[in-house]
């Protein structure tokens, strides 16, 4: 799959679920709601493309050769002593044949968190470093990944924001790493 229908494809989920959020957050009582919604609207769009996996020992494991839907939910990954889970992953394409199918390159991973009018909801900042980090190796390797945290704030919870710069624009670029706060009235990016 090319950057671009990629990139393209994880525009059109997100914008899905922020719209969705935004006519209705209270709809969105925990997280999970938000990455279940996330979750299937990627997989949906990803299913035209599937991925023939390489990975060692699935014919053992499985009796067969499957195609895979490159979109999972809680994915994990342990890959130079970084070991973590994304809440959604879209794999990389080009599997790696001397690991396991669970412990697949990522190409795409996406964190959320939702801050609730009560005052519950962690910190999106942990998430992002998540992304970073996993980024940092991935660049190592010579691979691509590209990384989104998006904070979902319930109206009552706006006035947390007040030390995030919200001013800039939403972008999900390739190769990098953003963060987005979405609202029930705005979506902006966060100079971080």
């Amino acid at each position: 799959m090319d950057t671009e229908l990629l990139i393209e494809n994880v525009h059109q989920s997100v914008t899905e679920v922020i719209t969705e959020f935004s006519n209705n957050p209270a709809d969105f009582l925990y997280e999970a709601d938000l990455q279940c919604l996330l979750y299937t609207s990627l997989r949906r769009r990803f299913s035209p493309y599937p991925i023939p996996p390489q990975a060692k020992e699935l014919e053992k494991l499985f009796g067969y050769r499957p195609l895979l839907n490159p979109v999972k939910s809680e994915f994990p990954y342990n890959v130079d002593g970084l070991s973590a889970k994304f809440d959604v992953a879209i794999l990389d394409h080009q599997q790696d044949p001397l690991r396991r199918i669970w412990w697949q390159p990522c190409r795409f991973g996406i964190e959320l968190k939702l801050w609730q009018p009560d005052g519950t909801g962690n910190n999106i900042f942990s998430d992002l470093k998540k992304l970073k980090a996993y980024g940092e190796i991935a660049k190592s390797r010579g691979k691509e990944f590209s990384g989104l945290a998006l904070l979902f704030v319930h109206p009552g919870a706006e006035e947390r924001l007040a030390n995030l710069q919200t001013t800039i624009a939403p972008a999900i670029s390739a190769n990098e790493i953003s963060l987005h706060v979405v609202t029930r009235t705005n979506w902006r990016g966060v100079i971080v």
